[in-house]
């Protein structure tokens, strides 16, 4: 995340590609790995950002059913159907390659 724009973050928040949460998470994250060497900021209240993220799913009801409606969509889109077919595809390829290679069944 920490290599986007506030645009891309923007958009990112608005089609639900993450939360508020998950967004201020990343930045406080990336706070505390870098801020004990660039000193770049006077106060951090993780607890406060974090809370103040989290109230906006809390306070905005029609925000809340359309983003439970976006995971319900984007959790349908994963089958077990789907992972065997993925994981399949992954062997033939393998086995491609090791054949390719002229691997031992060669």
């Amino acid at each position: 995340m920490h290599q986007k724009t506030l645009v891309e973050l923007s958009a990112d928040l608005q089609k639900g590609s993450c939360s508020s949460e998950e967004l201020t998470r990343a930045c406080l994250e990336r706070i505390s790995k870098y801020d004990s060497e660039l000193n770049s900021f006077v106060t951090v209240v993780e607890q406060q950002a974090l809370a103040a993220a989290m109230s906006r799913l809390l306070e905005d009801g029609e925000l809340r059913a359309e983003l439970s409606r976006r995971s319900r969509a984007r959790a349908a889109e994963f089958t077990w159907e789907k992972c065997a077919a993925q994981t399949m595809e992954v062997y033939r390829t393998v086995a491609g390659l090791a054949v390719a290679a002229g691997g031992p069944d060669n």
